[in-house]
């Protein structure tokens, strides 16, 4: 059908402007969310950490209240940076694949309730047994996110939107594998007009076999639905979703009030006496897990970026049995840090701890035996308990093949501060 100023092609090409300027825009706010989310994540951690120290010795009843107030604001504060951050990572495309849809759905869920707000309800009705679809992850969390604006859209009182999955048996077509599909329902749109997201859905699908499907009941709703290819690719058992309920619902991340008390787990233990090195480089977290571990019987060296924390492994003597380091970092990351460690320290265990989820900042296949994860914001028992786990794992580093280790006279070319010792055995 010809379109407007010339013909189908004039159509195509506003289209793709359209997918490319909104794929523009989405990488933008995404990474602002990012980091706005992974600076309150630091916050977070450090007034919950404390509120949990305090919590262990206040003993009047109204007092503790208050406390278990600060606690229960800050889980809240959390989830909401996990939301934050699940919305941040709905850029990262990488072509078309084998997905879990259902995943996708999970995976964009605490987004789309920032996106609706408290008026309109977003119910789930994953399948949980589909096939893997052939599909773009990046495209399709952006079409389900279209379509759920444009339904909002719809709902100028409130209401509710509905997303299914479900499959579609294969067709007689020799190699046909059947179809997966995505529904989105809503409550409100009755005059059958179809808006932009069905558009622009429909365009980005297609290219991978997928396309669109639209119907109206008048007085009932509008239910899209996005059609996807059935993938060769297998299904392999699969971890439980991180961050979330298997509803989709928002999880709480982790809670900073739902822990033991750190005095509890500390005479658990009964054997903090290992040194450690914890490279932060937000003074406040670093402060917060050298006061819960320093207090805990630990002998604490801190750094406060990668350069820092190679100059006190040189310079100090004695054994360091551990290595608590912050993921993300200006300059050299944790992880790079922890690689340019290993010849120098095979004996030191590593602590990765960051409020991004693992699997993004750290994939499964870089953690190694005598590795381990924390995920902000944490309590002073989670982060107690963690690093005891570790230290007694009985296992021996092995970080993935690494370049050579930078040399220490460039370490010693830093201007940064250096490291300062605290503990039971070098508080100064």
């Amino acid at each position: 059908m010809p379109g407007e100023g010339g013909g189908g092609g004039s159509i195509d090409g506003r289209r793709r402007g359209e997918r490319l300027a909104r794929a523009r825009c989405l990488t933008t706010v995404g990474r602002l969310a990012a980091g706005v989310a992974h600076g309150f994540g630091d916050l977070i951690t450090a007034v919950a950490g404390h509120a949990g120290a305090l919590a262990d010795s206040v003993a009047d009843p109204v007092q503790r209240g208050h406390v278990e107030a600060i606690q229960s604001a800050a889980a809240r504060a959390a989830a909401l940076a996990g939301q934050l951050l699940a919305f941040a990572r709905m850029d990262q495309a990488g072509g078309p694949r084998a997905i879990d849809v259902d995943e996708r759905v999970r995976h964009v869920a605490d987004a789309l309730r920032l996106l609706l707000g408290s008026e309109i309800g977003l119910e789930l009705a994953l399948d949980g047994s589909l096939p893997l679809a052939h599909a773009d992850p990046s495209e399709v969390d952006h079409s389900i996110l279209d379509l759920v604006a444009d339904a909002r859209d719809a709902l100028p009182g409130g209401g509710r939107i509905r997303i299914e999955t479900h499959a579609r048996p294969p067709g007689p077509a020799p190699g046909d594998r059947g179809r997966v599909v995505i529904a989105v329902l809503d409550s409100g749109r009755v005059d059958g007009r179809i808006w932009r997201g069905v558009a622009v859905a429909r365009s980005a699908l297609e290219r991978d076999g997928g396309r669109v499907e639209v119907s109206v009941a008048p007085g009932r709703g509008t239910t899209v639905r996005l059609i996807l290819r059935a993938a060769a690719a297998v299904r392999e058992p699969e971890a439980s979703v991180r961050g979330g309920s298997p509803d989709g619902s928002p999880g709480a991340g982790p809670s900073p009030g739902a822990s033991p008390s750190p005095r509890s787990v500390a005479a658990g233990a009964g054997r903090a006496s290992e040194t450690l090195l914890v490279v932060e480089d937000d003074e406040i977290v670093r402060s917060f897990v050298r006061e819960v571990l320093s207090s805990s019987g630990y002998r604490v060296l801190e750094a406060a970026d990668g350069p820092a924390a190679l100059r006190v492994c040189e310079g100090f003597p004695g054994p360091i049995d551990l290595l608590a380091t912050d993921v993300v970092m200006p300059g050299m990351s944790g992880y790079m840090l922890a690689r340019h460690l290993e010849p120098l320290r095979r004996e030191m265990k590593v602590l990765f701890i960051s409020g991004y989820a693992a699997e993004v900042v750290l994939p499964a296949h870089l953690l190694g035996p005598g590795m381990a994860f924390l995920q902000k914001p944490f309590s002073p028992a989670a982060l107690l308990a963690k690093v005891r786990e570790t230290l007694d794992a009985a296992t021996t580093r092995a970080l993935a093949p690494a370049a050579p280790a930078r040399k220490r006279a460039g370490a010693r070319k830093e201007k940064r501060p250096g490291a300062r010792e605290t503990g039971k055995k070098g508080r100064r």
